[in-house]
């Protein structure tokens, strides 16, 4: 290999600082000093500035120490058409570029454009994931200095191009700190759906004994609560360890405790009931025969049995098991004037078949009971007349 020589107006000979690079024949690397002397390159290092000269005027690479840095990389002047630093295998730039930093100081991997400081494109990548940000303590800060609704955090959306238009928000985080899934202008902390699409959003709980659905029937703005495998499932409402109100698959509903309400109605048009003829039974025998008692109502609390147990790769092997204890009663439980279900569970009018009574059907028996018990009275007087007469 022979000597590689530059063409004198590739240094600046009355600049101290310059220096220019010589590879001889024999694989060695030095530079020309100031007096055009060779001087050989010993231990991979240069004292002061090297810069590597392009015929084209101020077009060069530079690396320097200046006092406050350890390593530049730079280029003259910025040209746009070129990368402002480019990062190759190989010497086929187009097929082995690796990363670049553009005119702007923008970074891209795996791209040649972007209007963003960090821009990372994996093509193909069917088995593993574009990029992966681990910290052993720590994990990833995200976040930005506005906080209107006006700009978000974090936007994750699916179907975008690889020049990053188009596409659909899955999470977005807005910098006032609502939170849209599928949503991009969420007006409380936690919006969950596109308003404009006719869709019935809902939560999935997944659990070992069956997942659970929560939604939304937005052409009847329901809200609905049922498993994934079983519709008939109740839906409950528990408070604290208490199942306060439980809706069964019929929609009975059942309480647990006082139900305080300023009014008590019952859908009773025509249009919702299968009318089976007048209620001719004997009301009054029903309502005298029933045996009122005082009572107080159980509480009970869900304790802890078995402790779930966690495999290594942090899923849950073996539920957790609850069992249900029942509390002592205590001087403020309310005291409370009813039927016992045992007692009455044969009498169809009365039962709801799982536990419950039907409040409704007493009032409306107790009203019949009065009008036949009025009945009576009427014959009963028109009797007392006649023989009076």
């Amino acid at each position: 290999m022979a000597n590689k020589r530059f063409p004198a107006d590739m240094a600046d000979f009355t600049a101290t600082a310059d220096r220019v690079l010589v590879v001889k024949a024999d694989g060695t690397v030095g530079y020309l000093n100031l007096d055009a002397k060779y001087l050989k390159l010993a231990g991979g290092s240069i004292t002061g500035i090297l810069k590597i000269l392009r015929t084209t005027a101020a077009q060069y690479t530079q690396i320097d120490s200046e006092a406050g840095a350890t390593t530049i990389l730079s280029k003259s002047m910025v040209n746009a058409t070129f990368a402002q630093m480019l990062f190759s295998q190989g010497n086929n730039v187009g097929d082995r570029e690796m990363a670049r930093f553009d005119g702007n100081g923008n970074f891209v991997i795996g791209d040649i454009a972007t209007n963003n400081k960090l821009k990372v494109v994996s093509l193909a990548n069917t088995s593993y994931a574009a990029a992966f940000l681990y910290g052993e303590n720590w994990g990833t800060l995200i976040g930005t200095n506005d906080t209107s609704a006006l700009r978000y955090v974090l936007n994750v959306m699916s179907g975008v191009s690889q020049s990053g238009s188009g596409g659909t928000s899955l999470f977005y985080v807005r910098a006032d700190g609502n939170i849209g899934i599928k949503n991009t202008s969420p007006s409380r902390d936690l919006e969950i759906g596109n308003p404009t699409l006719n869709a019935s959003p809902f939560i999935k709980i997944t659990r070992s004994t069956g997942n659970m659905l929560i939604g939304v029937n937005q052409n009847e703005n329901a809200i609905y609560s049922r498993t994934e495998t079983d519709a008939a499932k109740p839906f409950k409402l528990i408070v604290g360890s208490t199942d306060a109100l439980t809706i069964a698959a019929n929609t009975n509903a059942t309480f647990a405790g006082t139900v305080t309400c300023t009014t008590l109605n019952q859908t009773s048009t025509r249009e919702t009931k299968n009318v089976q003829g007048e209620f001719e039974d004997d009301a009054l025998s029903i309502i005298k025969n029933l045996i009122l008692h005082k009572f107080t109502y159980k509480n009970f609390e869900q304790v802890l049995k078995t402790p779930e147990v966690i495999d290594e790769e942090g899923k849950v092997t073996t539920p957790a098991e609850f069992e249900r204890v029942e509390l002592p009663a205590g001087p403020d439980d309310q005291l409370n004037v009813g039927l016992l279900y045992d007692e009455v569970e044969s009498n169809p009018y009365i039962s709801t078949g799982n536990g419950s009574i039907q409040v409704n059907n007493l009032l409306f028996m107790a009203l019949k009971a009065i009008q036949q018990l009025q009945a009576k009275n009427t014959e009963l007087t028109q009797r007392i007349e006649a023989l009076e007469g």
